[in-house]
C-alpha cells in the first residue's frame, strides 16, 4: 500500500469515527506477550548442493518463544498428488502450503489464490493437488489424459475435482468435462469444476489468508469477549468498532475474524474485508 492510500485509508478511518486505529499505529509497540507468542512449524522443501530435492525435504517444528512448551505435530504427506511439482520455476509462481496435514502444490499464483480460498471454507475436510488423473477422447478418437490440480473431499464426503485455469480458457476446459463425462468417473469424483481469476479473486484470496491466520491463534476468552460485545452492538457496525478499548488489536482482529469464519458475523458486502467493513450478526 503506498502512501497515498494510506493517507486516505486513515481519513476513512477518522471520519467512520475509527480513528483511535490510526493513533494506535503511530503509537509504539508494546512489549507484551501476545496469542502470536508460538511459532507455527516450519517445513522445509528447499534442496542443497549436492542433494537431491526428495532428500531434503525436511518438515520440522519449532519451540516456543518461551522456550519451555515444545510443538509437536505429526509429519504432512503429500496426499493424493500423482506427482510432486518443482518448486522453482523462473515464469511461475511454485510453492506449497498444508491444509489438515496434506501439503497442498500449487504452480502459479491463481492456484495458490484458489487452494487458500478452498482452505478457508469451513465444509472442507480434505484437500489434495494434482489429483485426479482423468481419460478423454479427442475429436480423432485419441485418447488423452488430463491431471486436476485439486481434489476437494467435503465433510459430507462429497468429491470435486478443481480444474484451475484463466477464464479465457473456459470454453475448451468445459469442451474438455463434457468429454471426461462421457467415461464414468464416480469411482473418484462426484463432480468437476473449473475455478477462474473471477472466482479467486484477489479480495477473497486475503479474506482467506485472514482466516486462515485466525484460526492458528485461537483464544477462548477473547473469542467469547468479542462475540459478547457483538450481540451488543445493534444492527450494523463497522469491523473496526469491535477492536474498540481492547488491550491488544491483533488477538481481537483474530476473534473478529474467526466468528467471520464460524458464522457468528455476516459481512454485508462482498470483496475485501477491512475495518471499515459493515458487520451484522444473523438473527
Amino acid at each position: 500500500m503506498n502512501i497515498a492510500h494510506t493517507v486516505a485509508r486513515n481519513i476513512a478511518l477518522k471520519k467512520a469515527g475509527l480513528g483511535f486505529l490510526v493513533d494506535r499505529r503511530r503509537a509504539p509497540a508494546p512489549m507484551a506477550a501476545s496469542s502470536r507468542q508460538y511459532e507455527a512449524p516450519v517445513i522445509q522443501l528447499k534442496g542443497k548442493r549436492g542433494r537431491t530435492e526428495a532428500e531434503d525435504c525436511k518438515y520440522r517444528g519449532r519451540t516456543s518463544q518461551r522456550g519451555d512448551i515444545p510443538l509437536f505435530w505429526n509429519e504432512p504427506t503429500e496426499g493424493h498428488a500423482t506427482r510432486r511439482p518443482a518448486l522453482r520455476q523462473a515464469k511461475t509462481a511454485r510453492g506449497f502450503t498444508i491444509f489438515n496435514g496434506t501439503v497442498v502444490f500449487h504452480e502459479s499464483e491463481l492456484e495458490h489464490r484458489v487452494s487458500t480460498i478452498i482452505q478457508a471454507r469451513a465444509d472442507v475436510r480434505e484437500l489434495h493437488s494434482q489429483f485426479p488423473i482423468l481419460p478423454f477422447f479427442d475429436d480423432d478418437g485419441v485418447i488423452h489424459d488430463h491431471t486436476f490440480d485439486y481434489y476437494v473431499v467435503f465433510n459430507d464426503g462429497y468429491r470435486v475435482a478443481i480444474a484451475v485455469k484463466h477464464a479465457r480458457k473456459q470454453a475448451q476446459i468445459l469442451d474438455m468435462f463434457d468429454r471426461i463425462a462421457r467415461e464414468d468417473f464416480s469411482h473418484v469424483a462426484d463432480d468437476l469444476r473449473l475455478m477462474t481469476e473471477e472466482n479467486a479473486t484477489y479480495g477473497a484470496f486475503y479474506n482467506a489468508h485472514d482466516i486462515l491466520r485466525a484460526r492458528e491463534h485461537f483464544d477462548t476468552i477473547e473469542y467469547e469477549t468479542t462475540l459478547s460485545i457483538a450481540k451488543r452492538l445493534a444492527g450494523r457496525f463497522r469491523f473496526g468498532e469491535l477492536l474498540r478499548g481492547c488491550r491488544h488489536v491483533g488477538s481481537r482482529r483474530d476473534a473478529v475474524w474467526q466468528l467471520i469464519d464460524h458464522g457468528h458475523l455476516v459481512p454485508l458486502s462482498r470483496g475485501r474485508i477491512s475495518d471499515l467493513s459493515w458487520l451484522t450478526v444473523p438473527s
